[in-house]
């Protein structure tokens, strides 16, 4: 069936989204780690990601 292809593909698509946030989380836990940011100062930050 075709009607099936969409969601496996919604499917995969939440499956990546899934990995990028727990790459986010560990790469902030990290960065928090490293520098010790409170979370206001990690909240105000724009999403890029600067080398360590």
């Amino acid at each position: 069936m075709k009607t099936k292809k969409p969601t496996l593909s919604v499917s995969l698509h939440e499956k990546r989204s899934i990995t990028v946030v727990m790459n986010k989380n560990s790469y902030d836990l990290l960065r928090n780690t490293t520098f010790s940011l409170p979370p206001i100062a990690e909240a105000m930050m724009p999403k890029k990601k600067h080398s360590i």
